[in-house]
């Protein structure tokens, strides 16, 4: 009752949104948390979920408000600033209702906010409140994921409370932007995957599950099919000849998978001149010209045309300025896309649990069991390689691997809280983190 009561209060000071909208998203989160809370009985899990709810659908409320009344659109007819939100939006209205073709790129996910919009209407609302559900189910499937791993509860639910703290990823359940929905995708793919390792054989349901994941996650994001063979390769290694079988066909369909993806988002880019988007200047240009990182640019160039050896002996700094962004300041640049996104700055609770994560490397990782220590580094592999591929400047994209990453802080959370080397640690941490921030901000203010 206090969560609806709170919805409530927003849907009535913050208008704009579809009232119906609203309240079915959030009839679909009562009934899924309900069933859970019956199947697991944890009034604490129950009370997380119903946070996450709670919370970002009121900002799905405060954000539609801002994109319509505040900036004088409608709910069929929002202002969005946010290049990628305006694009999908655009696209998915001109296929489906005829709209002015707009100049960009056509993407494959948009054929998934065109299904929505044909089912339910077109409003803007209907695609935040599918991110939002998107932002719970990830939470519940995450704690699923370190309850799997650890075979305890405790830190089930300390994976969950620790992904409610990071507030990056409830900025992004209330923007059409697409990072929660590959979230969530990315931890089904991996809970089928860890119980299919631990269990030791495969069903036809959990296979049709993963079909169907990666079918979404080929949709939503097709680069993202290659990292997932490396996670299925990692898992097939020492696995019983019924489930490596299994990942071994799971990497050819993915394979198979990418290609078909790329090949139709090529087909059809290309009557729109694919060169556009992929010529080096103009994607160097895009990715540089940036104030706010001008200090980065100023020490090492242009990156994309930095040979790969330099890349890598790059990595510490680039792996380091994913991990610190977005800077706890300058709020106000990205509150345009909206008023969600000054929460992405707050990120304290996440670099503590990168700290714990660090920690669980060194510390823990011996004491785990092989489905955990595989989950973890594949997490850590994914993280070095986006940084790799986009210098680091890209932070959201990591927010995928949170569901692998997320269950060592809370194996430490949990199990080392009483450890004197864990707060050895998490002191020398802090006065680092101090350094580093300290630097990037004087750094920011000289330019």
């Amino acid at each position: 009752m206090v969560s609806l009561c709170l919805v409530a209060a927003s849907l009535m000071v913050w208008q704009g949104a579809g009232v119906a909208y609203v309240v079915g998203g959030l009839v679909i989160d009562y009934v899924a948390i309900a069933l859970l809370h019956r199947k697991i009985g944890r009034r604490v899990d129950t009370l997380l979920l119903l946070t996450a709810a709670t919370v970002s659908m009121c900002l799905v409320v405060l954000n539609i408000n801002y994109f319509t009344i505040a900036a004088g659109g409608t709910a069929s007819h929002p202002v969005l600033l946010n290049t990628d939100a305006a694009r999908d939006w655009s696209w998915a209205c001109y296929h489906l209702y005829g709209d002015v073709e707009p100049v960009g790129q056509w993407c494959l996910h948009e054929y998934l906010y065109v299904a929505l919009m044909w089912l339910f209407g077109r409003d803007i609302t209907v695609l935040i409140v599918f991110c939002s559900l998107c932002y719970v189910a990830s939470i519940a499937v995450m704690g699923a994921i370190g309850r799997r791993l650890t075979g305890d509860c405790r830190i089930g639910t300390a994976t969950m409370a620790i992904a409610l703290l990071m507030f990056y990823l409830l900025a992004q359940s209330a923007v059409l932007i697409k990072d929660c929905a590959v979230t969530l995708t990315m931890a089904v793919v991996m809970f089928i995957t860890i119980k299919w390792k631990q269990n030791e054989r495969v069903t036809i349901v959990s296979a049709l599950i993963l079909a169907a994941s990666l079918t979404f996650l080929g949709l939503i994001r097709t680069n993202y099919l290659a990292f997932v063979i490396a996670g299925f390769f990692m898992m097939s290694m020492g696995a019983k000849p019924q489930v490596s079988k299994a990942f071994w066909i799971s990497i050819g369909v993915c394979v198979v998978a990418y290609f078909l993806f790329r090949f139709e988002q090529y087909n059809w880019n290309g009557r729109i001149g694919l060169t556009n988007y992929v010529n080096a200047d103009n994607g160097t240009y895009l990715l540089i010209s940036n104030e706010a990182s001008a200090p980065f640019e100023n020490v090492i160039g242009d990156y994309g045309r930095l040979p790969i050896y330099f890349k890598i002996l790059l990595l510490p700094l680039t792996v380091g300025l994913q991990f610190l962004l977005p800077l706890p300041w300058g709020m106000e640049r990205h509150i345009i896309f909206g008023p969600s996104q000054a929460l992405a700055h707050i990120g304290f609770a996440w670099y503590i649990a990168g700290a714990m994560i660090v920690y669980w490397l060194f510390k823990c990782y011996k004491h785990s069991n092989r489905e955990m220590q595989v989950t973890v580094l594949f997490g850590v592999l994914m993280t070095v390689m986006t940084a790799y591929m986009t210098s680091g400047r890209i932070s959201r994209y990591c927010l995928t691997y949170l569901p692998m990453l997320l269950p060592a802080a809370a194996w430490v959370a949990v199990k080392c809280y009483r450890e004197r080397s864990l707060r050895l640690w998490l002191t020398i941490f802090i006065v680092l983190l101090a350094l580093a921030l300290g630097t990037c901000f004087y750094l920011q203010s000289i330019v």
